[in-house]
């Protein structure tokens, strides 16, 4: 993949060369989060802090009507320090580097690319914030996508995920979604994804079959509805069998149900949003759902759930990964509010639920979070947020941890973030 990465580099030095007109942004992130109240050894504490500032360059250019390339580029400080440890890091990265060719209704990218959308059940390979500030994901391989007549559009990608800089990892995704469109703002999107992966340190392979659909339905111009169904097929080979017994097929499956809708009334501008998302979950001689790397925003302080990770107890729900949708059953209701005589104004409010699909488990109840937030644009380019979010363990998540040994209690959380646009 070195040398296709590489390759596209020259297509934009060539594009340079011939002086193709080039189309740059460039932005800096900033984020800060302080959080207390980890669970913690008996009488000690557990707070963690961490910024990060990231400046990004993203370009793109056409060498010709056809053919052209895109990039994005970071590079970034990030310091965190917890009661245990700090640590200071500087990162730069390719986020995004390929070659791009459009005739028609036909387009293709090839290098490093990103591929899907945020908070749906599909794989989502892209720029997102966490704990750990601006990261992003991406595939080392090609995208295609083309108009099939009035009705009809498929797209299909192949690639290996990417584990740091010109990095390949051992994980394969190939797919495609084809969607019909049989009315103005109604798609109608079967979808199916094979995902592998070659683990020689644990010794097992990992086919993974994940295929469904979803439905999206733009009612009217203000209100959308989104039902996504998915399912699993496939299993994990284990090698070292000695270790681990027997193989693991898969036949999990979950749903994903949001709805969103905006309006103004008497001088407010305000948006309602609802998530549903509902995962069939490990028991008796069943295997839990599994998603293919997506990415649904769970609240401030869950969805990075290392929060769990980082409680210093190994194990201790830390299969929930950020922006993951395994094993788990959650709830959002949230609001926007926006004043008419002051747009750059935005007031959030947002309620999360969540349990665990684990049914070996006598207490399910992971617990709920309250975020409450602020964000300000002062100018066109410069957006400015603030959340306070404050997370309440269930009685399941309690479980986890040994009372003569452990403190566990609300975990609180400020965050602050500042984008600023050239």
């Amino acid at each position: 993949m070195r040398c296709k990465l590489l390759g596209t580099l020259l297509l934009f030095l060539s594009v340079s060369a011939f002086g193709a007109e080039w189309e740059n942004k460039i932005w800096v992130s900033s984020l800060t989060f302080l959080e207390n109240g980890l669970p913690a050894a008996k009488g000690a504490e557990n707070n963690f802090t961490n910024t990060s500032n990231y400046l990004f360059l993203s370009s793109s250019a056409m060498l010709t009507q056809s053919l052209g390339a895109e990039g994005i580029f970071s590079a970034g400080l990030r310091y965190f320090s917890t009661d245990f440890e700090s640590v200071s890091e500087t990162n730069f990265s390719v986020n995004q580097l390929a070659a791009v060719f459009k005739y028609g209704g036909v387009s293709l990218k090839a290098g490093r690319i990103f591929y899907g959308s945020q908070n749906t059940l599909l794989p989502y390979y892209g720029l997102y914030d966490d704990y750990y500030g601006a990261i992003s994901s991406a595939l080392d391989g090609a995208y295609a996508a083309a108009e099939l007549g009035k009705y009809f559009n498929i797209n299909a990608v192949y690639g290996k995920e990417t584990e740091s800089n010109f990095s390949e990892g051992d994980r394969t995704l190939a797919g495609a979604v084809l969607s019909f469109r049989p009315a103005a703002g109604v798609s109608l999107s079967p979808f199916i994804f094979d995902y592998r992966r070659d683990d020689k340190y644990l010794m097992y392979k990992r086919e993974l079959v994940l295929y469904g659909g979803y439905f999206d339905w733009n009612i009217d111009g203000r209100s959308d509805l989104y039902i996504s169904y998915a399912a699993n097929g496939g299993q994990d080979t284990y090698y070292g069998n000695m270790v681990y017994g027997s193989n693991e097929s898969y036949g999990g499956s979950a749903l994903l149900v949001k709805f969103n809708t905006e309006n103004e009334k008497r001088g407010v501008y305000y948006k309602l949003h609802f998530l549903y998302l509902n995962c069939s979950g490990t028991d008796i001689g069943k295997v839990s759902f599994k998603s293919v790397h997506p990415y649904i925003y769970l609240g401030s302080i869950f969805t990075g759930a290392n929060l769990i990770q980082r409680a210093g107890v190994a194990g201790a729900f830390s299969r929930y990964y950020a922006g993951s949708a395994d094993n788990i059953r959650a709830y959002n209701m949230g609001a926007s509010l926006s004043p008419a005589f002051a747009k750059f104004v935005k007031i959030n409010f947002d309620v999360y639920s969540y349990s665990t699909a684990d049914f070996t488990l006598k207490n399910r109840d992971i617990g709920g979070e309250i975020d409450a937030g602020l964000a300000v644009t002062p100018f066109k380019n410069l957006d400015l947020s603030a959340v306070y979010a404050r997370f309440y363990p269930g009685q399941g998540f309690k479980d986890r941890y040994d009372p003569r040994y452990f403190d566990v209690g609300n975990v609180t959380q400020f965050s602050f973030k500042a984008s600023l646009k050239f």
